[in-house]
């Protein structure tokens, strides 16, 4: 995968990321540009605002992934639980059986645990609002 990064980053033109820091940094902000033009375009196609992007599963453990996709989307980002497949694979079980009875009960019920689900809101500093700006905007050239 380095090498992956190292060859796209040179034949688009831009810094190749050498260190540990430089290639972590490069993947955060590749996914959550990524995330959040996502995040855009399925607002686009339902007509619907996006009021929030909900980050499941071991992702959501990564707090620096989920604030700089919540700085970068200016969304909140509502990060966890981390085990969101077997949750919900327990309350389809569940319905089966007859022991809950709708998705929307099940749902409450995930809702009132205590999962360790964070949000995270975008920042408002004016440093960190011109850094995404500039991202974004090599982004957008890079995908366009």
């Amino acid at each position: 995968m380095i090498k992956r990064i190292a060859k796209f980053a040179k034949d688009s033109g831009q810094p190749i990321p050498t260190t540990p820091g430089e290639l972590a940094q490069c993947i955060f902000a590749s996914l959550a540009l990524h995330y959040a033009r996502i995040a855009e375009v399925l607002a686009e196609c339902s007509g619907l605002a996006m009021p929030a992007i909900h980050i499941v599963g071991g992702g959501s453990q990564n707090s620096l992934l989920s604030q700089l996709t919540a700085d970068i989307s200016g969304l909140e980002v509502i990060a966890g639980p981390v085990e969101a497949t077997a949750m919900g694979n327990a309350i389809v079980q569940a319905i089966a059986l007859g022991e809950i009875a709708s998705l929307e009960d099940g749902r409450k019920i995930i809702g009132a645990s205590d999962l360790g689900i964070k949000s995270y809101l975008p920042s408002q500093d004016g440093e960190i609002r011109s850094a995404i700006s500039g991202l974004q905007i090599r982004y957008e050239a890079l995908i366009n």
